[in-house]
This record gives structure tokens, C-alpha cells and sequence, in this order.
């Protein structure tokens, strides 16, 4: 499994990442340990009580999102985060359960060993770059087999 997840507001904290081996969830608020939430209602009862969106859509893409990065997301699976300004991507490899660090600037946060960074954009074929877009934070990635490929990554992990 490959999962994108963006560094901080339009990927702004990719420096964070590469710093402290984590990817994180760098949205506002949120601020308590959600690893006692099991399912989706519970997400989403949380996103209401936090945030109160007018839009059912709304409240059940936050809580996707929130609940792929604590509960789907599991240690061996590939995260790709992007690097917006330099139109590049690392990737690395989940080797961490989710964790609550109230400490941290985003205290939602996965361990991860990096595998390579600075894959051009550019070397994904057009409908992946596009997918890779999307305005999400957490996602998973339909197109894995390009992304190891362009990554020269076999997919057991190995380097």
C-alpha cells in the first residue's frame, strides 16, 4: 500500500519531515490523542464536536482522512510526501504505529524511514501526477507499481 501525506498546509513543513523521520497530520486544532477513536462514527462525532462543518462531505472526508492516518495506515506501507516547491517527492517506508505527542507543533504523528528523496514529478506519467494533486492531505495511491518503478523501489522494500 502507498498513502500520500502532505507536510503541514501546502506541504510547507517537507523540511519537518526529512528533520525528525515523521509524517504528521499538520491540520489545526485536534489537539488530544486519538488513539482510543476504533471507527469512523468516531471521527466523525470528533470532527463535529472540533470543527462543526455545514457539510455532511465535509465532515466525512476529515474523518477519512483522520482515520486512514491512525487506524488503515499500518507499519510496512509506503508514504510518498510531497515537496511542493521543488515539484519533487520522498518516499519512505511506515515503520511506526500512530502516536500522540502534545508537545509538537502536529502532534498526530507516524514514524518512517526514508527511502529516496527528490523524485522529479516530472517522471510520473500525466494521470499520475494529476492523481498525486489531489487536494487532500492523507490518500491512498492507485498507481503503485509507477510509483516503485519511477522510485526504483521493489515493492518487498528493498532498495
Amino acid at each position: 500500500m502507498i498513502w500520500v501525506c502532505r507536510s503541514g498546509k501546502h506541504g510547507k513543513d517537507y523540511d519537518e519531515v526529512r528533520k525528525f523521520s515523521d509524517v504528521f497530520m499538520g491540520w489545526d486544532g485536534y489537539r488530544l490523542d486519538l488513539s482510543g477513536l476504533i471507527n469512523r462514527e468516531d471521527f466523525k462525532e470528533l470532527v463535529i464536536k472540533e470543527k462543526n462543518p455545514a457539510a455532511r462531505t465535509t465532515i466525512s472526508n476529515w474523518a477519512g482522512q483522520l482515520y486512514s492516518f491512525c487506524r488503515e495506515m499500518q507499519k510496512g506501507d509506503f508514504v510518498l510526501v510531497p515537496n511542493l516547491n521543488a515539484k519533487e517527492f520522498l518516499l519512505a517506508r511506515i515503520v511506526g504505529d500512530y502516536r500522540f505527542e502534545a508537545d509538537r507543533m502536529y502532534p498526530h504523528v507516524r514514524r518512517i524511514e526514508v527511502l529516496k528523496e527528490g523524485i522529479s514529478r516530472s517522471l510520473f506519467s500525466q494521470s499520475t501526477q494529476y492523481s498525486l494533486g489531489a487536494f487532500r492531505t492523507v490518500f491512498k495511491v492507485r498507481q503503485e507499481e509507477e510509483i516503485l518503478t519511477v522510485a526504483q523501489i521493489n515493492h518487498e522494500g528493498d532498495i
